[in-house]
């Protein structure tokens, strides 16, 4: 997909360097660090250290991790600084259309973050007996 990218935007050689470090700094960050090299986890099948039965493992394993990932993300939004001074006007509208197709496809912005959500959804005061509610109250027999 980043080829097809790189192609799309028509990439130069006096940008592929930023754009090379874009595309690595996204993919850093975008891959689970259990699956990065040299990542104590990343070899499937390992036999468990002794420090992952101790106390508070998980939880520090997790902490790492995001700790790992915040050093990619700011790695990816200075690469992303730099590329953005190296694209001409007419090459950030491809990517910004790049994007927006993307995020169509994918169901719009963080649309990825927990189940698909359909319609408008709750207000803040609605809820049984709220001002929104059309349920009718029970009637006697049903009570």
């Amino acid at each position: 997909m980043l080829n097809a990218a790189e192609t799309e935007i028509g990439i130069r050689s006096n940008q592929l360097d930023a754009w090379r470090d874009f595309t690595d700094a996204l993919i850093a960050t975008m891959t689970p660090p259990w699956l990065q090299a040299g990542h104590e986890g990343a070899a499937h099948g390992a036999a468990p250290s002794a420090q992952a039965n101790q106390p508070f493992a998980r939880a520090q394993r997790l902490s790492q991790n995001a700790i790992e990932r915040g050093h990619h993300a700011e790695d990816l939004a200075k690469a992303i600084d730099a590329l953005k001074s190296k694209l001409t006007p007419e090459q950030l509208t491809k990517v910004a259309d790049i994007e927006a197709r993307l995020s169509a496809r994918q169901g719009g912005p963080g649309s990825h973050f927990g189940p698909p959500h359909h319609g408008a959804g709750p207000g803040p005061d609605d809820g049984p007996g709220g001002p929104a509610d059309q349920t009718p109250p029970p009637t006697p027999s049903e009570q």
